[in-house]
């Protein structure tokens, strides 16, 4: 059963690279996806993870067996995943397919998890990960692949089309721009044209602001990425720009720091509430 669950180890990471490659392609000319196995295959495959929404791993299962109806799929939630997958993986019950993060490659302690992990860029396994941007993707120094991406992290602003169309304004692609359309939405009587979740936990506006705009620095100073990833001081004047620009725009009165404290109080359910 190990060599067959092998196998289809491939299959669950294609369905994900395909379901990107229709996402990320719309308009293009598109192959319709066609099971790369027998369909009457029959088996089992153990996932362990720490996800724990499970109606939308439920989902995903009933994807998976309408192609392949005759395999059963489990997934087992590891409580305390970091101290816990790498002694499972040595078990009797070891899982077909465990999830892995970016904070475990290259980390001592994690090892022993790559190295129970399959070479996802092997040629008998024929995943195509031309649909996944290179930068997201992690290869050893002999080139191999040892864990394939799901997800990744986004940063962006939800906008109001319709205040913006009952304005006359433009979506700004600028930050002068983006600066200009608060002033004309603070003119127009908005108070805060700029509202975000406030809090002290590492999801509040201002890292979701910040972060992007200190990844953007530390691209475009490769010589401070040394010093960067080595917490040296100097590597603090990476974070001015984006710091900078909070305080501009707090002291602009762009956004209501007070307002939005007082407002927002549910990181997603209230946040989304309000902007629709």
């Amino acid at each position: 059963m190990r060599g067959q669950s092998r196998r289809l180890i491939s299959i669950i990471v294609l369905v994900t690279l395909m379901i990107t490659t229709v996402v990320g392609c719309k308009g293009a000319k598109e192959k319709p996806f066609a099971p790369r196995f027998d369909e009457s295959q029959s088996g089992s495959i153990k996932v362990y993870g720490s996800y724990s929404n499970f109606e939308a791993l439920e989902s995903e299962f009933e994807r998976f067996n309408e192609y392949y109806p005759n395999v059963e799929l489990s997934y087992i939630y590891l409580d305390g995943y970091r101290d816990a997958i790498g002694n499972s993986l040595l078990s009797v019950e070891a899982p077909d397919i465990y999830c892995t993060f970016y904070w475990m490659w290259e980390n001592p302690e994690c090892e022993d998890i790559f190295e129970a992990a399959e070479d996802l860029a092997a040629a008998d396994y024929g995943i195509d990960f031309s649909s996944v941007r290179d930068g997201i993707v992690r290869k050893t120094d002999e080139g191999k692949v040892l864990m394939a991406p799901v997800l990744a992290t986004s940063f962006g602003m939800l906008v109001n089309n319709d205040l913006f169309e009952k304005e006359g304004l433009q979506v700004p692609n600028t930050w002068s721009d983006f600066e200009k359309v608060c002033d004309k939405f603070k003119a127009a009587g908005y108070d805060s044209p700029v509202m975000g979740y406030v809090s002290t936990a590492s999801y509040s506006f201002e890292y979701n602001f910040a972060y992007p705009s200190l990844c953007n620095s530390v691209v475009s100073n490769p010589s401070m990425r040394d010093s960067f990833n080595n917490l040296e001081p100097e590597a603090g004047e990476l974070m001015r720009p984006s710091l900078e620009k909070l305080k501009k725009m707090a002291d602009a009165e762009n956004i209501d720091v007070k307002k939005c404290e007082d407002e927002i109080v549910d990181n997603y359910d209230s946040a989304i509430m309000r902007f629709f």
